[in-house]
């Protein structure tokens, strides 16, 4: 699947309705601080409309409230919203009640990790806490509820490098600590993966070859002057995946 990420207007949404784009993308305002590419509830009820009917549409909430603020939010938003997916940043902390609910409601949970996946990072790191009354469960029981629940993970590679991709093909295992390409396959392995990288015309099709387990490939749109790194111009997108 392709997903692409940080949608804000119409025009955006009119030109990925012509690509072969699985999941359409958009970002709630945050109550803490100010995205620039992000929208308001009534803004993203506007954008939804003009979706295609065969391209699945994803809600991000990147949150900082407590779990429990969370779930009264994540509620009301896919009551108005009815989205497909739901995309959350691994500080946002969901209980199991909030996960069934939105299994019941064919909604599929897509968690972005808060921090990129550094070169010497253990790429287990990137799986998220969630929340069971006040405590933090462990990282087994995290495991298990990814798998039961069928959710995703989107793993953003190395952003602070402009040539991530090249990095991690060429430079990684050098040393120790260094993560590896194949511990980023066995992980696609085990868990829904979706992978962000430096995405041209040049690595997209080995990249995708080399992620062959992946559950999809993510693309993010913006500027190229925005931190982190791999972000995608929307002009550049169709040619990409040519």
């Amino acid at each position: 699947m392709l997903k692409v990420d940080n949608i804000i207007s119409i025009e955006e949404i009119l030109e990925l309705n012509n690509l072969k784009i699985d999941i359409i993308s958009i970002t709630l305002k945050n109550k803490s601080y100010n995205e620039e590419r992000a929208v308001n509830i009534n803004e993203a009820i506007k954008l939804r409309k003009y979706i295609k009917k065969d391209i699945k549409f994803c809600i991000e909430i990147d949150n900082t409230y407590t779990y429990i603020e969370n779930e009264k939010n994540i509620l009301k938003i896919i009551k108005i919203l009815k989205p497909n997916y739901i995309q959350l940043r691994s500080n946002t902390l969901i209980s199991r009640f909030i996960i069934e609910k939105l299994r019941i409601k064919n909604i599929f949970i897509i968690y972005v990790s808060r921090n990129s996946l550094d070169r010497d990072e253990e790429i287990y790191w990137q799986l998220p806490s969630f929340a069971n009354d006040t405590l933090t469960l462990d990282d087994n029981i995290i495991e298990n509820i990814f798998l039961k629940y069928n959710i995703s993970i989107q793993v953003d590679i190395m952003t602070e490098y402009d040539d991530s991709w090249n990095i991690l093909n060429n430079d990684c295992g050098k040393y120790e600590d260094d993560i590896t390409i194949n511990e980023i396959y066995e992980f696609t392995i085990k868990f829904n993966t979706f992978i962000l990288l430096n995405y041209s015309i040049n690595n997209f099709n080995k990249i995708k070859n080399i992620f062959k387990k992946a559950v999809g490939y993510s693309f993010r749109l913006g500027t190229k002057n925005e931190i982190p790194t791999h972000i995608t111009p929307l002009k550049n997108i169709s040619k990409i995946i040519m």
